[in-house]
């Protein structure tokens, strides 16, 4: 499956580019397409597609979606269903890392301290930093 440019070579990705090779040829949960096979096509890193993704649906509103059961990856949504699957999906990942947060923030800091994962003495500053 192809994503990127045709002749092989890298390019210059830009949002606008990105959302018309999804646009394009990503259309649908069953077309959905890995960033890294993005990245590869490409010639860019998976980072950097998180990234324009981003731009695509915050900044400009595209209906850019991702899918964590097969066929992985990230496709432009075309149904209602599409889009309430992945709803349901950004709210169990900000249940999940907002739990993550709850429990840290409840973490003291002094049995950190003691598990010898920082210390706050070495050469007299004030940062915590790694002792392993």
């Amino acid at each position: 499956m192809t994503c990127g440019p045709k002749s092989g070579g890298s390019v210059s990705l830009t949002p606008e580019r990105l959302w018309q090779v999804l646009d394009e040829r990503h259309r649908g949960e069953r077309n959905a397409v890995t960033q890294g096979a993005l990245a590869h096509a490409f010639g860019t890193t998976a980072r950097q597609i998180r990234h324009l993704t981003e731009v695509l649906v915050v900044e400009q509103q595209r209906p850019v979606a991702s899918t964590c059961h097969p066929p992985f990856g990230i496709f432009v949504a075309e149904t209602r269903e599409e889009k309430e699957r992945y709803l349901a999906q950004l709210d169990a990942r900000m249940r999940q890392l907002y739990r993550r947060r709850r429990a840290f923030d409840r973490t003291p800091l002094s049995d950190l301290v003691r598990q010898g994962v920082f210390s706050f003495k070495e050469q007299g500053r004030a940062d915590a930093t790694p002792t392993k």
